[in-house]
């Protein structure tokens, strides 16, 4: 018997953990070194885990499984428990929509204050105008000598605020007298 086919036996004993060792030893030494030992080592490994697979364990006893069937059904069921939810939950929704109500608010006020900017900006164009108007005819005056035009005086005099002569211009003298202003025929 050769070295070689003495290897070759001892192949299936290391495969099943049986050799112990300087036979061990030398045998991983020899499969290191020898290329069809080692594909042969690996075919009995395979089929060592084919056998395990296939080999059936002992029967358990007939009542084993009634007392297990028996055991899981006195077991109490546990019953679901809904998870309880914080109270601040909520909190960080309820700050996004406060968040949005402030910034509508502000945009809002946006607006009304621009609108209200306008309204303030054509009151004081207007408000200039009316007083650069006074300005223009005090200019005018100066420079052209040209006085202003006046009223002219109806030259009825006012008695009691109503015209001496005529019966029907006596109401709109009483109102003007009243107002402070000059006669209404003087114009």
């Amino acid at each position: 018997m050769s070295v070689h086919e003495q290897f070759a036996e001892d192949l299936a004993l290391y495969a099943l953990g049986g050799l112990q060792g300087d036979e061990r030893v030398a045998l991983e030494k020899h499969v290191a070194e020898c290329s069809a030992c080692r594909r042969e080592l690996e075919e009995l490994r395979g089929d060592m885990a084919l056998m395990a697979l296939s080999a059936a364990g002992p029967t358990p006893p007939r009542r084993a499984r009634q007392r297990l069937t028996d055991a899981i059904a006195r077991e109490p069921r546990a019953v679901p428990v809904r998870p309880r939810r914080a109270w601040w939950a909520p909190l960080p929704w309820l700050a996004i929509v406060a968040l949005a109500l402030v910034a509508g608010w502000f945009w809002r006020q946006k607006d009304q204050l621009a609108q209200r900017v306008a309204e303030l900006e054509n009151e004081s164009t207007g408000q200039q105008a009316q007083l650069q108007q006074p300005m223009l005819t005090r200019a005018l005056t100066r420079f052209t000598g040209a006085t202003a035009a006046r009223p002219r005086s109806c030259g009825n005099a006012y008695r009691n605020g109503r015209h001496a002569g005529d019966a029907g211009r006596s109401q709109d003298c009483a109102s003007a007298a009243r107002k402070g202003d000059l006669c209404p025929q003087s114009f």
